[in-house]
């Protein structure tokens, strides 16, 4: 290719990402502006997921325990609480992070656990993730027991605070392709 041919193509593509590449660029702008503040109904830690379900939205919280359900007509309430049944718990906690909604109405859900000394003297721990599911709406959920677990080695020396390993606070997608 000749030296004129390349000087005329960078030109043109330069004429043509300054006339069309730049201006949605230089469109986006960012206002604040106040707001209502927007509460949730209780108290919550992490992952707090929501979901709808016959015209509500619903809430599930949890720290530890126990596990609860709030629901209301949207974001903005007002908002009504129950506890949520849990058959077959196992003795440990719960921190609910997500919660999908299949088309026949079956909630699924999913907690992160962190296990309790595992080492002297210490809160850290290694949570693991497990699964519940409800035929009811949300309002009893039957444990399905922990999915996954870390296989990575633990860190006993870790400086964090919290975790020595293991899975934490997660969300859950569905698939695409379902």
């Amino acid at each position: 290719m000749e030296a004129p041919t390349r000087v005329r193509i960078l030109i043109s593509l330069a004429t043509l990402i300054s006339v069309v590449g730049w201006e949605p660029c230089s469109a986006q702008e960012v206002r604040l502006q106040p707001a209502e503040e927007v509460t949730l109904p209780t108290e919550a830690d992490g992952n707090s997921p929501f979901f709808w379900r016959q015209g509500r939205l619903h809430l599930y919280t949890s720290i530890a325990w126990p596990l609860t359900i709030s629901s209301a007509a949207d974001l903005f309430g007002p908002w009504e609480t129950w506890n949520v049944a849990l058959e077959n718990r196992a003795p440990m906690a719960y921190w609910a992070e997500s919660a999908w909604v299949d088309d026949d109405g079956t909630v699924f859900g999913w907690y992160h656990h962190e296990p309790l000394e595992m080492y002297p003297d210490s809160l850290l721990t290694a949570p693991k993730i497990g699964a519940f599911v409800s035929f009811d709406g949300g309002w009893t959920v039957r444990d399905l027991g922990i999915v996954l677990e870390s296989g990575d080695p633990l860190d006993a020396g870790a400086q964090n605070g919290f975790f020595t390993g293991g899975h934490g606070d997660f969300s859950v997608v569905l698939d695409r392709q379902r």
